[in-house]
């Protein structure tokens, strides 16, 4: 399970996510606590590691045919970046004092000695999930099949790209449970600073009545994406200034961190089918995209589920009051969150991520009597949220 220093069996809940991508299944109440670790105060007891091998190194003929790529590439994090165990040292803002040069009196002396510690927390992200694949590669019967070494090479280079487009597949899956991990714990969250619910505040201040479904009239259309285009730099103007309104904090108030995240550090993972509208029927004559200076952005297709592509449904995770991994429940069964219609969410760059901790491939010798041999991949990772940092999620209700 995330969240503790066991490694964690993946293989469930990565095999829904990635057919939810395909397609093949609907979207599904995804128990993304099971393997999004978060940032989080308390301190676990450690465990001996697991020794890793040199990993095998495929032929380039796997690249020779149609290959696919991961998306989300801006959430990989290196292992320099988020070791296997990370702790993040947070300052924490102390109150003014008197300046007591204004307050002298005769007969009395003023102490320079009196201790005031800085004010720091420290989070700590535990958790680590693991995942395999296998094939078996033949001998006798494949080259039956085939008139020659080149087409029974080209067969395997075949074979071996859908097996990397499967594993970049998986780097996906992972990816997009961490974003439905933050966008459903954003929505389950107290903090309605995190959460603009861009109809509400449109009708609010226009006195209009707009739904989901008439803001797409174009009598409503063009106005709207405007004005939600101008929100959405608004957000991230007020990103820059340091406030502690934008992320989540351990309630205490002496311990209550400050955050600022400056343009070149704002990573936006904006709706495509949205963003693709407000370029072509808003933007067209007006957009610059060198006023746009985002660490990166991201046009999303989908967040969850290919068939029901504005929406999430999952078990979320996140930190609780006293600073450690809280999966809201109810009777004691994690709670559901669904989240319609979003629209985009802002994040700061150090919020959430991935990292790669080993992959490899390792082959069996020839099995002398069958003539075939099995090929395994295996592949460790960490896929955290820091909703200590700066996020906003925006949805089109």
């Amino acid at each position: 399970m995330a969240n503790t220093l066991a490694l964690n069996q993946a293989v469930t809940v990565l095999n829904s996510l990635v057919s939810q991508e395909l397609g093949i299944a609907g979207l599904t109440a995804t128990d993304t606590a099971s393997f999004v670790s978060v940032a989080q105060t308390a301190l676990l007891a450690g465990i001996d590691a697991i020794g890793q091998g040199i990993t095998q190194v495929l032929d380039r003929t796997i690249f020779s045919t149609r290959p696919y790529y991961a998306k989300f590439p801006m959430m990989e994090k290196t292992n320099s970046e988020y070791g296997a165990f990370n702790r993040k040292i947070n300052y924490c803002d102390l109150p003014f004092v008197q300046d007591d040069g204004f307050n002298l009196t005769d007969g009395t002396s003023v102490d320079p000695w009196v201790i005031r510690k800085p004010d720091v927390i420290e989070m700590r992200f535990y958790g680590q999930s693991v995942l395999a694949d296998h094939i078996t590669r033949t001998e006798e019967q494949l080259k039956m099949a085939f008139r020659g070494p080149d087409e029974f090479g080209a067969f395997w280079a075949g074979v071996l790209q859908n097996l990397s487009n499967r594993h970049e597949q998986k780097t996906e899956a992972i990816a997009r449970g961490v974003l439905a991990n933050a966008i459903g714990a954003i929505s389950d969250s107290a903090n309605t600073d995190m959460n603009v619910h861009l109809l509400t505040e449109y009708n609010s201040v226009t006195g209009k009545s707009l739904t989901s479904t008439t803001v797409y009239d174009p009598a409503n259309y063009t106005d709207f994406m405007k004005w939600a285009y101008g929100r959405i730099q608004m957000a991230r103007d007020f990103l820059t200034e340091r406030s502690t309104i934008y992320h989540l904090n351990v309630p205490n108030a002496s311990k209550v961190i400050s955050r600022n995240t400056p343009y070149e550090r704002q990573v936006l993972y904006m709706y495509a089918p949205e963003l693709r509208q407000m370029e072509a029927r808003v933007l067209s004559a007006a957009y610059n995209e060198g006023r746009i200076a985002y660490k990166g952005i991201e046009y999303v297709n989908y967040w969850q589920a290919i068939d029901t592509p504005d929406s999430v449904k999952v078990m979320p995770v996140y930190i609780d009051s006293d600073g450690a991994a809280y999966n809201p429940t109810t009777g004691g069964v994690p709670d559901t969150v669904t989240v319609n219609n979003v629209f985009a969410l802002l994040v700061d760059d150090d919020a959430m991520g991935y990292t790669r901790y080993s992959d490899g491939m390792y082959s069996t010798p020839v099995n002398a009597r069958a003539r075939y041999q099995n090929w395994f991949y295996n592949w460790r990772w960490m896929s955290w949220t820091d909703f200590t940092e700066n996020m906003i999620l925006f949805t089109l209700d």
